[in-house]
């Protein structure tokens, strides 16, 4: 099965590199509750004129996402490039080459980046604030009713608060209203 699933917060991070606006991008997802972020690396073309940086840059801001979280996520899904798979961690899980279907969430998350860049004219990494994250079924999968049942009924903590799955939770909410009155 190509399904990711994880039980607890952090237990599987997608992480993977994007680029916008001639930036590079680092992208992280938790699996469990879908909680977004956002590190840039470098502009495009430093890799160039020096070789090596760009390992070294994005290793370096792995380490300040990784130092930042209350635990350290167990494993972690990267797509299959060679900066990604010599991160500095014990459980790496490469996806195949050419597969992006395995990292489902970090592409769309991608998407959602993009498209709220362009509507705040801003720059991912100032951006992570207005990215709505989602509290998803956390089971191991399978298909009996006892286990739908356990999903529908359970809680999760987030934030000092307990969400009920599904829950859309946003991190700040957009200053600038609809509402005209």
């Amino acid at each position: 099965s190509s399904r990711i699933d994880a039980k607890n917060i952090l237990d599987v991070v997608q992480i993977d590199e994007y680029t916008y606006q001639h930036v590079n991008y680092l992208t992280f997802i938790d699996v469990c509750t879908g909680q977004p972020w956002v590190r840039r690396i470098c502009k495009v073309g430093v890799a160039k004129r020096q070789p090596g940086i760009y390992k070294q840059y994005l290793h370096r801001e792995y380490m300040i996402w990784e130092s930042s979280l209350p635990k350290i996520p167990i494993k972690l899904h990267v797509d299959n490039e060679a900066s990604l798979v010599t991160i500095p961690h014990n459980n790496i899980q490469p996806n195949p080459v050419h597969y992006p279907q395995m990292n489902g969430k970090i592409e769309r998350l991608h998407k959602q980046i993009a498209t709220l860049c362009r509507i705040h004219n801003s720059t991912p990494d100032k951006i992570q604030a207005h990215l709505p994250f989602y509290v998803t079924p956390a089971t191991g999968g399978g298909d009996d009713e006892a286990t739908e049942s356990k999903v529908a009924e359970s809680k999760v903590l987030y934030d000092g608060r307990t969400l009920n799955i599904g829950d859309l939770v946003r991190i700040r909410v957009n200053p600038r209203g609809r509402d005209k009155n």
